[in-house]
């Protein structure tokens, strides 16, 4: 299970400035270079897996969602281990969108600041192994919902937010 939201999209931004320059696509590009699906097949070809490859895609939510995905097929039978893990790059849609929504900080990030301002954005990757082994590192829980308020602000009782974290407690992973 990978996640991405912005793996590709860089790359088909600039072909379509090209495109708006020249009137045509760059040779070598491809629109599958925008398709975030392909990050897990790319990686369960990469490394010779076998079993499910897929790409989450859930924006903010996409590592959780990941390693629940994880958890339930390993908890299925279908998988003995995932590679769990994601990564983001960085591309003008991501930053511009952050940018009219006057979400990003004019200093460091300082999440927990009384004095807090915004969000840095930035690139990153990471990839974890989950098999159903105790290890010194340990996947303690996930919990999930959806409440369905609306499409980009939480319930202001915040009724999804608490069930998730509930279930994250109270679930064993």
């Amino acid at each position: 299970m990978l996640v991405t939201s912005t793996s590709g999209i860089a790359e088909g931004e600039a072909a379509y400035r090209a495109f708006r320059q020249n009137g045509t696509w760059p040779a070598d590009f491809h629109y599958r270079q925008q398709e975030p699906g392909n990050l897990g097949e790319f990686v369960a070809r990469a490394l010779g897996l076998t079993g499910p490859a897929y790409t989450v895609a859930t924006a903010c939510s996409s590592s959780g969602k990941a390693f629940a995905s994880a958890r339930r097929l390993i908890r299925a039978g279908l998988d003995d281990a995932a590679v769990v893990g994601g990564a983001d790059t960085l591309c003008r849609t991501t930053v511009g969108g952050f940018a009219a929504l006057e979400a990003i900080s004019g200093g460091l990030c300082s999440p927990f600041s009384r004095n807090r301002d915004g969000i840095n954005i930035g690139e990153a990757a990471a990839v974890f192994l989950l098999t159903p082994a105790s290890a010194p590192v340990q996947f303690l829980g996930v919990g999930e919902s959806s409440d369905a308020y609306h499409i980009s602000a939480p319930d202001p009782d915040a009724r999804g937010a608490l069930i998730a974290m509930r279930a994250a407690w109270t679930t064993p992973a």
